[in-house]
């Protein structure tokens, strides 16, 4: 694909975090009663007449005023903090057999091709971040409506035959990062629920000839859009969290990370890293990018996130290209830590019968009527 420096900017990161309350206005508050969560209906005070998804969705979505912290909750399941264990909860059917599988640990999912030492680097990182939601007042809502998005974001990534491509746990844990779960979140750069950049929208409108053609304002089409970018990007960086990086760098500072990693700490020629970078092989359907994640796969300064982050090299080229921001190292383990959240509260409330019917049927529990 194109190169999309605008997709996901790294300036708009600090704003996008710092304004994650839940929607005000909703038509539902959620209060705490005796540990449970009970919904009191309320009168919606802010709609959007000229979006009826964003009517749709607040009429539907119960908007917290005082929940506690997760820590607050029954500690039971839920993981330490500093030193954050992956959540392990009840297997979950396959939809083909019906045969029970265990839920993976974030740091395969995210951190695959990782070093046996970086083992507690990364637990550190994404134990920070955990932290970081964790001391948010609205943090429940922001899960809830995150949730909420459950079965749309599987059926998107379904329609586009995707589904052995990209995870929709991890789509649900960008959607946290990115907006909170609110299809209304826009910047200058992108918009929706997603986040996604009129630029991307028209690369990939073009290159995948959609009749009619993918709507950035349409939640559905919004997840479309960046599950198309993420299988792109997962071909360029067969490597979670160098694809997940290049979704928030986009695609021109993503390589420009790999080739100063490349020519500062693995020696390689200049002319040697661009030719390689720039060169795709068709007998192996293989990126110049892929290629050299592959090359150095089993050495200990492989290409991946950590080693990235951690070069002084790469840093220093990406604040020169404007692309490292404040924020910027903390996107992956963010992504993680969403990841541990969303499955922890999932394993909480598996059974939870005071929970919004809405968000009950999104859990996968059976509803009267």
């Amino acid at each position: 694909m194109s190169e999309h420096e605008g997709f996901f900017n790294s300036k708009k990161h600090a704003a996008t975090i710092n304004r994650r309350g839940v929607i005000k206005g909703a038509a539902g508050i959620l209060t705490v009663v005796g540990g449970a969560i009970a919904l009191k209906s309320v009168t919606s005070t802010q709609t959007n007449q000229d979006d009826k998804e964003a009517q749709a969705f607040l009429a539907r979505t119960p908007t917290p005023t005082h929940i506690p912290a997760v820590s607050d909750l029954p500690q039971k399941n839920i993981a330490v903090i500093d030193q954050p264990t992956p959540a392990v909860s009840k297997p979950s059917p396959t939809p083909e057999t019906g045969a029970q599988v265990p839920k993976r640990e974030y740091i395969d999912v995210f951190f695959s091709n990782k070093t046996a030492a970086q083992k507690e680097v990364i637990a550190a990182l994404v134990g920070e971040q955990i932290a970081h939601y964790r001391k948010e007042p609205q943090i429940e809502g922001r899960i809830i409506e995150t949730l909420l998005w459950k079965t749309m974001v599987k059926q998107a990534i379904e329609s586009l035959h995707l589904s052995t491509v990209v995870d929709p746990d991890i789509m649900e844990s960008l959607i946290y990062v990115e907006s909170g779960g609110d299809p209304r979140q826009k910047t200058d750069y992108a918009k929706g629920l997603c986040q996604v950049s009129p630029a991307a929208v028209a690369d990939i409108n073009n290159k995948k000839k959609f009749s009619p053609p993918l709507n950035i304002d349409n939640t559905m089409d919004n997840i479309k859009l960046s599950a198309l970018y993420m299988a792109s990007l997962q071909d360029s960086y067969p490597e979670q969290s160098l694809a997940l990086w290049a979704y928030h760098l986009g695609q021109k500072n993503m390589n420009l990370a790999i080739k100063t990693y490349c020519m500062e700490e693995l020696d390689m020629k200049p002319d040697v890293v661009d030719k390689t970078i720039s060169t795709y092989d068709f007998q192996k359907q293989q990126t110049g990018t892929a290629k050299l994640i592959e090359q150095f796969k089993n050495t200990p300064k492989r290409l991946n996130f950590i080693n990235l982050i951690r070069s002084q090299h790469v840093v220093d080229a990406l604040k020169e290209s404007d692309a490292f921001h404040n924020n910027t190292k903390d996107y992956v383990p963010r992504i993680a830590a969403a990841f541990v959240l969303l499955e922890d509260f999932e394993k909480l409330h598996e059974d939870d019968k005071n929970l919004p019917v809405a968000l009950r049927i999104q859990l996968g529990q059976k509803v009267a009527g």
